[in-house]
This record gives C-alpha cells, sequence and structure tokens, in this order.
C-alpha cells in the first residue's frame, strides 16, 4: 500500500502542477519580479505531493479495505 500511495501522490504532484500551469497560462496577470521568489522552496510541489500521499491512504483505507 505504501508504494501505491506513493505512485499516487506522484501523479497528483503531475497533474496538480500541470493543472496549476495551464491555469496560471489562462488567468496570467502582471505581477512585481518578487513574485518569482516565492516558489523557490517548491512549496507547491511538496503539498501537492503530501495531500496526495493522504489522500491515498484514507482513501485505501475507508474504501477499498471495507469491501
Amino acid at each position: 500500500m505504501f508504494k501505491q500511495s506513493i505512485i499516487f501522490a506522484l501523479l497528483y504532484v503531475l497533474i496538480g502542477s500541470v493543472v496549476g500551469g495551464v491555469i496560471g497560462k489562462l488567468f496570467s496577470s502582471s505581477l512585481p519580479s518578487v513574485c518569482k521568489e516565492w516558489n523557490k522552496h517548491h512549496v507547491m510541489e511538496i503539498s501537492l505531493f503530501f495531500s496526495g500521499l493522504i489522500m491515498y491512504y484514507v482513501w485505501y483505507t475507508y474504501v477499498i479495505a471495507k469491501k
């Protein structure tokens, strides 16, 4: 189950980053150059990874395991 949750979390990061990029391009705005430094620690990607990891674990525990 741990291997599956890691794979799910990585796919979650990939899809979340692609969707974020598309939405960012569609609704782009002119921002100051200081805003480019905000994601230098990859906070969004790390939060997406752990969201996917926890989401898969909860889904597996409460949906799949109950069948």
